[in-house]
């Protein structure tokens, strides 16, 4: 058991062998103008002042939404259709 909970607090923490890498300039560049183009850049206002592995875990966790998609649903809990 004691096993299983260190597993699980070093990937929050970004270590252990599934621990995610830093991305490339180039994987940032395009994640940042994915996130610019919906008018979310602002998150990441404080990128540059994380640590490797929180870089590498803020990227993973980014990639896996879509900005656009957010906005959408923002919108339409912010203004729902009249009825």
């Amino acid at each position: 058991m004691a096993s299983v909970v260190q597993n699980i607090i070093d990937k929050i923490q970004g270590k252990g062998e599934d621990a995610p890498r830093e991305p490339s300039a180039e994987e940032l560049r395009q994640l940042r103008e994915k996130y610019e183009t919906a008018k979310q850049g602002h998150v990441f206002k404080f990128y540059d002042d994380l640590k490797s592995a929180e870089k590498a875990q803020f990227f993973q966790q980014l990639s896996t939404f879509n900005p656009n998609r957010i906005n959408e649903l923002a919108e339409i809990a912010l203004h729902p259709p009249q009825s």
